[in-house]
């Protein structure tokens, strides 16, 4: 695949990982709350797993095999874990007002559910997309550059997210309108949680199969759980300490099925 014959390639990428993916998040904040947008997470792994069966990324694990039912019960326990983490810290924040409807009308929060579940889509469609038509393909000249791949799709990513800052191109007020600290925590969120993790990904996906990557997903909310300890000083639920024991089991479950699958 030529460099001009992947642009459109790279422009999908862009479009579903980096634009699509990341405005479906936020508007699901702002529809519903943090609370369950956390909570849709875990699901980016489960689409990845079917994703990547539907489109031949990946065969079907074979039930039959010890290694086929320890991918899919491995996911399913990483899945639970982090869903059980999350309800833990929710359980500790309970108010007297319901977590799920705080803040927003039953229409918004529907909405807002309807954009957190295209965000998880999104975001497993985008490495189902790099992993087949890029790092599967034996004659693409991206096939060993992640680091490439991860630019130009953040290129066209940022394409799109121009074209959709024009919304506010007579209110110049909303591109300048925040402190010091909202400005740290920006540069952050680009450099670090952002560009980084992503080349990361990028990387690992090239390496390894694409459920593999996305089933380290749930690992989010073990390691948010810990670092509030150390950091913050914030308790861990036992709802917690569970979540966290059955994220690990899970995520050991896949690593030693895909572990199987290539030695076999």
């Amino acid at each position: 695949m030529g460099r001009s014959k992947s642009i459109p390639l790279l422009m999908v990428l862009g479009l579903t990982g980096m634009f699509v993916g990341q405005l479906l998040f936020l508007l699901g904040i702002y529809l519903t709350n943090a609370n369950l947008a956390a909570m849709f997470q875990p699901a980016v792994p489960v689409w990845s797993a079917f994703l990547a069966m539907i489109s031949g990324v990946e065969s079907p694990p074979k039930l039959t095999k010890s290694h086929g039912l320890a991918k899919i019960l491995g996911i399913l326990l990483a899945v639970i874990g982090a869903v059980t983490m999350t309800l833990g810290k929710l359980r500790s924040n309970s108010s007297e007002e319901s977590w799920l409807v705080s803040g927003s009308s039953v229409g918004s929060h529907f909405l807002g559910c309807i954009c957190l579940l295209g965000q998880t889509s999104s975001t497993a469609v985008y490495y189902i997309i790099q992993k087949k038509y890029i790092f599967n393909q034996p004659h693409s000249i991206w096939k060993t550059q992640p680091m490439a791949v991860t630019a130009w799709s953040y290129f066209f990513g940022a394409m799109f997210m121009a074209l959709a800052s024009l919304t506010y191109a007579n209110q110049p007020e909303k591109f300048t309108s925040f402190s010091k600290e909202a400005f740290y925590c920006l540069v952050y969120a680009i450099v670090i949680t952002s560009s980084m993790c992503y080349l990361l990904l990028s990387w690992c996906n090239m390496q390894v199969p694409s459920t593999v990557v996305t089933a380290s997903w749930p690992l989010q909310a073990l390691f948010c759980a810990i670092l509030s300890f150390i950091f913050l000083g914030n308790s861990l639920q036992l709802l917690e300490c569970f979540g966290g024991g059955f994220i690990v089991c899970g995520l050991a479950a896949v690593l030693w099925s895909n572990y199987k699958e290539e030695k076999n």
